[in-house]
């Protein structure tokens, strides 16, 4: 395996989107970054899912992820949370 994404048809709170999916997860092994792999698996899991609204949170640290979704081309809400590993954004790709 390679990678994986998990869908979730119905947001966790505080995702207050009842039109969206929430994108609750997403890995792609380290040396098959840079690749298509990531884009493949969020594409995949919106058509097995029926729906292409996404939302998500990002730890606030983690700049390769938030270019990884700005370039798939989901953008920053304004929304944030704070975890045990600190804040996140949440981020949504309509």
């Amino acid at each position: 395996m390679i990678g994986f994404a998990e869908l979730l048809r119905t947001p966790r709170p505080p995702i207050n989107r009842p039109e969206a999916v929430e994108l609750a997860s997403l890995s792609v092994l380290a040396d098959r970054h840079r690749h298509g792999v990531g884009r493949m698996l969020v594409e995949a899991g919106k058509q097995s899912i029926g729906n292409d609204r996404l939302a998500l949170w990002i730890a606030g640290f983690n700049d390769n992820a938030q270019g990884f979704y700005r370039h798939i081309e989901f953008h920053e809400t304004g929304r944030t949370q704070t975890e045990d590993m600190g804040p996140e954004l949440e981020m949504i790709n309509y």
